[in-house]
């Protein structure tokens, strides 16, 4: 599961290349939200010092601007000459799935003020 906090960069390793079809692929990155099935489709250079061994992408939830809550994702690999519109649907039959999971996306949450009364509450004791 890949989690992503609200307004942050969150560095994700994956393990796409084992999986490559395509000399050198571009990575088509789709997230589905669970409740609203708002789709939002984006393209992620990797950026992994050794992408033979894991793939690395730095995922800027400010720019995509997620719902929080649970998204189902599915990562394509697609040849660099495709069309320019990320709609995976686009794209020419050599469009592979590499990898589909879950992505949670949540908010630091804020501290509560906390009020005092003034109303204090007192055992009472009693001394025989």
């Amino acid at each position: 599961m890949i989690k992503l906090e609200k307004d942050t960069t969150t560095d994700v390793a994956l393990t796409l290349t084992e999986k490559v079809n395509i000399t050198s692929p571009i990575y088509i990155f789709s997230f589905v939200h669970d409740l609203t099935f708002e789709v939002v489709n984006f393209i992620l250079p990797d950026v992994s010092p050794y992408p033979e061994r894991f793939n690395l992408f730095e995922i800027n939830e400010t720019t995509l601007d997620l719902k929080k809550g649970f998204h189902c994702y599915t990562i394509y690999e697609a040849e660099v000459d495709s069309p320019q519109d990320i709609d995976p649907n686009d794209y020419s039959p050599s469009l592979n799935v590499l990898e589909k999971g879950k992505v949670y996306v949540w908010e630091t949450e804020i501290d509560l003020p906390t009020f005092d009364t003034g109303v204090t509450t007192e055992i009472p004791t009693f001394t025989p």
